[in-house]
């Protein structure tokens, strides 16, 4: 019975934790969103007078300007991941083990990790020079 409850358990937790994440991100987007408009209230009362624009670019949703870097970042640390996952199943292969079904998510992850930094570099051209 333990061992029939643990690996439900097991075979559950990956959608629980995606729910927690998801509801942790949307909490601190509302909380954020709450602390911006109880400033602009408090100056308000206060007799600041706040353009339409102002309000709105304070309410807007921030944005990341870093995406290319990131994405280079990332990508970098995928074919790296990617590259030791190969040399895994090239150790496990040289030493005679039974392991070879490593290297196709090393060449997965490896390409994914090259799709990422082929994006950050399509990003960065695209971005206008200043």
């Amino acid at each position: 019975m333990f061992h029939d409850l643990s690996t439900m358990i097991i075979s559950i937790s990956p959608f629980i934790l995606t729910g927690v994440v998801v509801v942790a991100v949307l909490y601190f987007r509302f909380a954020r969103r709450l602390e911006t408009e109880k400033t602009i209230r408090a100056a308000i009362d206060r007799g600041q007078e706040l353009s339409p624009e102002l309000i709105e670019r304070l309410l807007a949703p921030q944005r990341s300007s870093h995406r290319p870097d990131r994405l280079k970042v990332w990508g970098v640390v995928l074919i790296f991941t990617g590259l030791g996952l190969a040399a895994m199943w090239g150790v496990t292969f040289l030493t005679g083990g039974d392991f070879p079904d490593v290297l196709a998510p090393a060449v997965l992850v490896g390409l994914i990790g090259v799709g990422l930094w082929v994006a950050a570099r399509l990003t960065k051209s695209d971005q206008p020079q200043g």
